[in-house]
């Protein structure tokens, strides 16, 4: 199972770099700089979109890899019994 993952690691990357940029350019009580915390919260609310969004890709991937799955044994099988019905024919 493989989640590709860079183009979302990129743009936390970013998210992150922009937090640090704006705290560190922040001037007096960052508790009462409401652009500030606006833009801490938004940081957070889109990682927390990011978490859910992967744990359901997790889900979605390991669903469809037991799809797969199943339907290669049915096909497998059905090939089989063919085969097995050809000798006997």
């Amino acid at each position: 199972m493989r989640t590709d993952i860079g183009p979302v690691e990129s743009q936390v990357a970013c998210w992150c770099g922009s937090g640090l940029q704006e705290l560190a350019n922040a001037k007096g009580n960052i508790l009462e700089n409401k652009e500030l915390l606006d833009s801490l919260n938004q940081t957070k609310q889109n990682s927390i979109t990011i978490v859910q969004s992967l744990d359901e890709s997790v889900k979605l991937q390991t669903s469809l890899d037991a799809v797969s799955f199943s339907a290669c044994d049915f096909d497998i099988s059905q090939c089989f019994q063919l085969f097995t019905d050809c000798i006997r024919g």
